[in-house]
């Protein structure tokens, strides 16, 4: 075939682009919007990447060395005998015990003090999160919306 036949035979021919933009078959202005199909394919890819980014942020960030404050404890001075005390040096006056010597009805309160839903969410309290920001962008902010777990980390590692 010679090459004005070829170009003939393309120029009787659309030739459609991948993204179907400007659309074919849509006449006036209205053919320069996106279709649905656009729109959704381009929104899951724009919600797949973000969670793709997310992931991999949070497996490449390394957990950083607690801080000092929040390990201390009272240092307790004794005599030569090992069983007078002489004084204590502390910062904060705590020391660490294990879940058993604390009483049911003393963890039960000091969980329902803090965070209500602390045995049903995982960390995040996204009803607590949400009533915060709203709060702060109303100007009605009366605290809260972190959990225990959220306390815990930005004391123990912040």
């Amino acid at each position: 075939m010679a090459k004005g036949q070829e170009q003939a035979k393309t120029r009787g021919k659309k030739t459609k682009n991948i993204l179907n933009y400007p659309r074919t078959g849509v006449s006036g202005w209205t053919r320069f919007l996106p279709s649905i199909r656009l729109l959704v394919v381009g929104g899951l890819s724009i919600i797949i990447a973000l969670c793709v980014l997310f992931s991999i942020g949070y497996a490449v960030t390394d957990v950083p060395e607690p801080n000092i404050e929040a390990t201390g404890q009272t240092s307790t001075i004794y005599y030569n005998d090992g069983k007078t005390p002489i004084g204590q040096y502390k910062v904060e006056d705590r020391k660490s015990v294990p879940i058993d010597e604390i009483s049911e009805p003393m963890r039960k309160a000091a969980i329902a003090a803090e965070d209500t839903s602390f045995y049903e969410n995982r960390g995040i309290s996204i009803k607590g999160l949400s009533r915060a920001v709203v709060g702060v962008v109303t100007n009605q902010y009366a605290g809260g919306g972190s959990t225990i777990t959220q306390q815990y980390v930005k004391n123990f590692y912040l």
